[in-house]
């Protein structure tokens, strides 16, 4: 059964060319024996950067294409798993060399714990992807108890993007070249970072797949999935979600919202949704640090998909996502900070850094920005701005200011 399978995804992978991104893999990670975990989005890229991990190892020397036993889950329908079966059909095939097992989009299989941890028992490297944090990462985490190394894969960094466009962003930047450079930001903004996008140039096209992922998630990753049959309020949260970017979201005015359009559904039911899109990878969710149980603020693992559910957005919030994804793309625990009359978009307790962001500066708003972070008392303070119209000179000096593509171009992952 696996024969095929094995030689055709040899060849592939081979013949597979990849861009490499700005993760770096921790090579001392094959010699501890855990399983190396890739979860993520749907369709951020954790098939290519494991292919792109796989022939680095190549060129190294450190592994065979004969080796490598890629097994891809979301293109089968099993009905449970029996991996140690696919390496004996592997050693039937090279009864002489060790194999590297890759499980892509493990989640698929039903029951693959028990299966897998026989495979793990007997030494083998082992890889595997994910697009569901509970199915794959929790149940490994608690499965394997420490024996599990996990990286996650977000969607295209603005410079990753850049790179799969092959657009030069090195060096200093004239004004014509920033110019550029803020056109290719603001279709970043709109559309997202998913990988398949970014080779696309027609709006159309990328608007139309970002629709697709939309639905697979919806009824794929969702429905079938957790076996939701409110369609019709499952998707209305997701917008409500989307139109409240940068905003604390109220659970409970969303079921006030629903109750009012005569839908029954329950609280507990919203807040299982919530876990539900957590738990793929859709939102994330952010405490207010100065009050832990109030309201959470939620934000997108991809900002494109504002595009699809509420396109007539200004583009603050998309500003404001992508930058929030930019710093969790540094490993920063990260909080809104909110007391009553004043707000800060971003807070990283372990810096003391607070964060304003700014679609656009005027004399009449610049105030309101800055106001809060003069008169706090962090150790770290910044404004990031898309647009000024305002004298930044006026601006307190302890605060810094940074332009966004600035920002997005710095020395990031």
């Amino acid at each position: 059964m696996w024969r095929d399978t094995i030689l055709e995804n040899q060849q592939r992978i081979m013949k597979l060319k990849v861009v490499p991104r700005y993760i770096s893999f921790p090579e001392e990670v094959l010699g501890l024996n855990k399983i190396f975990s890739v979860v993520g989005p749907r369709r951020s890229g954790k098939t290519f950067y494991l292919a792109s991990v796989i022939k680095e190892l190549v060129r190294k020397n450190k592994l065979e294409y004969e080796q490598l036993v890629w097994i891809d889950f979301a293109e089968l329908d099993i009905l449970n798993a029996d991996f140690i079966s696919i390496k004996l059909e592997f050693k039937q095939l090279y009864p002489d060399l060790e194999p590297y097992f890759v499980f892509d989009e493990l989640q698929e299989v039903p029951n693959f714990t028990s299966s897998l941890i026989q495979l793990y028992n007997q030494g083998d490297p082992i890889f595997v992807t994910g697009s569901n944090a509970n199915l794959l990462s929790q149940e490994l985490a608690t499965q394997l108890r420490g024996r599990n190394f996990e990286q996650k894969v977000l969607p295209l960094s603005f410079k990753e993007y850049l790179k799969f466009n092959t657009k030069d962003y090195s060096g200093p930047l004239s004004r014509s070249k920033k110019a550029v450079l803020k056109s290719h930001l603001d279709t970043f903004l709109k559309y997202g970072g998913y990988p398949e996008l970014a080779l696309v140039e027609s709006p159309d096209l990328k608007r139309s797949l970002l629709d697709n992922y939309y639905k697979t998630i919806v009824f794929q990753d969702l429905m079938d999935r957790y076996k939701i049959r409110n369609e019709y309020a499952l998707k209305y949260l997701m917008k409500r979600l989307v139109m409240n970017i940068g905003k604390a979201t109220s659970v409970h005015r969303i079921y006030n919202e629903l109750k009012s359009q005569n839908l029954k559904i329950s609280k507990n039911t919203l807040y299982e949704y919530l876990e539900f899109l957590e738990n793929i990878f859709w939102v994330f969710p952010v405490n207010n640090y100065a009050n832990p149980k109030g309201q959470k603020k939620y934000y997108l693992y991809d900002p494109g998909f504002i595009e699809i559910l509420h396109p007539d957005v200004q583009k603050g919030p998309s500003l404001e996502n992508a930058v929030f994804v930019e710093e969790k793309r540094l490993g920063k625990e990260l909080f809104y900070l909110s007391s009553g009359s004043w707000e800060i978009d971003l807070y990283s307790p372990e810096t003391s850094t607070a964060t304003k962001i700014c679609q656009l500066l005027t004399p009449q708003n610049v105030r309101r920005e800055t106001a809060v972070l003069e008169k706090q008392i962090f150790n770290s303070k910044r404004l990031l701005y898309a647009q000024s119209e305002s004298l930044l000179s006026n601006i307190s000096t302890e605060i810094e200011q940074i332009e966004t593509i600035d920002y997005f171009l710095a020395n990031r992952k």
